[in-house]
């Protein structure tokens, strides 16, 4: 069989093995993608389109409770004082304790009234978290009728007014019942905002400590 083409017809066209890059041998190509894997670009890559972390929108930072004054961090378990963040903290779990022993149900708005019939006012609450499982998020406190200005309830004057209530730890004035001994002053309040102070110290303590001194970034270990 005669090989050799006839004259004025085009020899086929010879195309690269796949993988095959002027200047570099076929060696180099690099492997191939396996069915199924979806090639994935380096975070970050200058040239990326919307990737990497310089592309990704900051969230915008959670605004300061309702009616809190305008020094207040957006959580109050951030305060730079040591104090002001124990104190926040031991105000949640009084409040947390109260609603869940009360059965007190989700505000409708984004503050929670806590009435204090004993005392003759109410705690109003900001709302920063409602949780199904009992773990709610609080801001700072106010006394209903308060001025505008007043500070918001501290732990031991959160503590002492839901002592006072029907239900309290201090067994407070029921209907129809008499007032404690001493014309309402009980030893189990006195008792209760003592120990109310005494973990608000301890706590900015161990809050001030640890600000100091940050844990290491590898968790604990078993032994």
């Amino acid at each position: 069989m005669n090989r050799t083409p006839a004259a004025g017809t085009p020899e086929p066209e010879r195309r690269p093995p796949t993988g095959h890059h002027p200047g570099r041998s076929t060696t180099d190509a690099p492997a191939a993608v396996g069915a199924g894997t979806v090639p994935r670009q380096s975070p970050g890559a200058p040239d990326d389109e919307g990737g990497g972390p310089a592309a990704e929108a900051s969230p915008a930072p959670a605004a300061a409770p309702a009616g809190a004054p305008p020094d207040t961090a957006a959580d109050p378990l951030d305060h730079p004082d040591p104090l002001v963040a124990a104190d926040a903290g031991t105000v949640e779990n009084l409040l947390r304790c109260w609603v869940r022993e009360n059965d007190l149900p989700e505000p409708g708005g984004d503050r929670l009234r806590i009435p204090l019939h004993a005392s003759g006012t109410a705690l109003l609450v900001p709302v920063l978290h409602w949780s199904p499982a009992g773990w709610h998020r609080f801001g700072p406190p106010v006394l209903e009728g308060a001025p505008a200005d007043a500070p918001p309830a501290d732990a031991v004057t959160v503590a002492v007014l839901l002592t006072r209530e029907p239900g309290g730890d201090g067994a407070g004035p029921r209907p129809g019942g008499p007032r404690g001994d001493g014309g309402g002053r009980r030893p189990e309040a006195v008792d209760l905002a003592g120990r109310v102070a005494d973990s608000v110290l301890r706590t900015a303590a161990f809050i001030d400590d640890r600000r100091r001194r940050p844990a290491p970034g590898t968790g604990p270990t078993c032994s």
